[in-house]
């Protein structure tokens, strides 16, 4: 009973995600202006769904010895249904669905198939606004009350990390994730006047 409980699990995410996947690509931009914005909300939301889909079933394998929780299971399925639905909205897409754990769950599944060709791809998370908790995996916090010595010290891990081979960053703005290619800096002599 556990194992069918955990088959139809894995059917249904399949079903969701392949559904999901069917709404990002039916999705058309009504005005000229969202489209390049709705084309990349549709991509990261088939991507997002292709990992929410193998991460389902990887899940569904693992809780094969548990009873399955089915409540749980459609909420989750209503939850990504609507995340697609705002990728998708031409008017106003948006991100915010998808999240980090999009992105780092995406990864890892690159890094699984391009494992067994000798390849590795990791992604953490760098640098984000707020208060960073001990538990925090954010490894530089960003918020309004810094002083100019804090500031400094994340504009240089910022360099750092923007300068360390094979390695990208990507900035997640509102409605799209954008990729870092450049940093600009510059100094300046500040007169006091007397």
């Amino acid at each position: 009973a556990a194992a069918a409980a955990a088959a139809a699990a894995a059917a249904a995410a399949a079903a969701a995600a392949a559904a999901a996947a069917a709404a990002a690509e039916a999705a058309v931009p009504s005005e000229a202006a969202g489209a390049g914005a709705a084309g990349a909300g549709a991509g990261a939301g088939a991507a997002a769904a292709a990992a929410s889909a193998a991460a389902a079933a990887a899940s569904a394998a693992a809780a094969a010895a548990k009873p399955w929780n089915w409540k749980s299971d459609l909420l989750e399925i209503l939850k990504k249904r609507s995340g697609i639905i705002k990728l998708t909205n031409a008017a106003k897409p948006s991100t915010a669905p998808i999240g980090n754990w999009g992105i780092l769950s995406a990864v890892r599944d690159l890094d699984d198939r391009l494992s067994a060709e000798g390849s590795t791809v990791t992604a953490t998370l760098f640098m984000g606004r707020g208060k960073l908790r001990k538990s925090s995996k954010v490894k530089v916090g960003l918020n309004s009350s810094m002083v100019a010595e804090e500031v400094d010290h994340a504009w240089a891990e910022l360099r750092t990390a923007f300068l360390t081979r094979d390695a990208a960053l990507i900035f997640h703005l509102k409605n799209h994730y954008a990729i870092i290619y450049a940093l600009r800096e510059w100094e300046e002599t500040v007169l006091e006047e007397p």
